[in-house]
């Protein structure tokens, strides 16, 4: 987080409060998420043992991180090589990032369900949790990316 927060700021321009309120919204989006899942697919390993009622703190901060990483990640590329359609690349980028930190959560920190899920994607042991779950990162995403994309304008136009 602090890597790519470093580079929005130097690379984008971008304000302290303006990242800060990246990730404050992204943990929001991840907390909404979580609670409407369910406890069944917030019972994760003692790996992230601390909760919130069954909502995983851990969990919050990973979509945290990984919605404001996506965020400024797709801005960095897109504005670097002049990307167009600039949703279709941010959005390719999301789904790569999604793979990512799958393969680095399960196979590197150690995140899991408690229960025992099949591989969606069994060469790169990862993705351990029903489909509809992916589904549900899939429209979280997208709605982040266009309330990031929609936020800024609207801000502007209140002055």
């Amino acid at each position: 987080m602090g890597a790519v927060a470093f580079a929005a700021r130097i690379l984008l321009k971008s304000s302290f409060q303006y990242i800060l309120s990246t990730y404050g919204l992204a943990a929001i989006f991840g907390l909404v998420l979580q609670v409407v899942l369910g406890s069944e697919l917030n019972d994760y390993n003692s790996s992230f043992s601390l909760y919130v009622g069954y909502v995983s703190v851990g969990i919050i901060l990973v979509w945290s991180v990984s919605l404001g990483g996506w965020h400024f990640l797709s801005q960095l590329v897109i504005r670097k090589f002049n990307l167009y359609p600039q949703t279709a690349f941010s959005i390719m980028i999301g789904l790569m990032m999604m793979v990512v930190v799958e393969i680095l959560g399960y196979n590197l920190f150690c995140i899991r369900l408690t229960k025992e899920y099949p591989s969606l994607l069994p060469p790169l042991n990862c993705m351990h949790a029903p489909l509809e779950l992916y589904f549900c990162y899939i429209a979280t995403g997208l709605l982040f990316y266009f309330t990031m994309s929609e936020l800024p304008k609207k801000i502007k136009n209140i002055n």
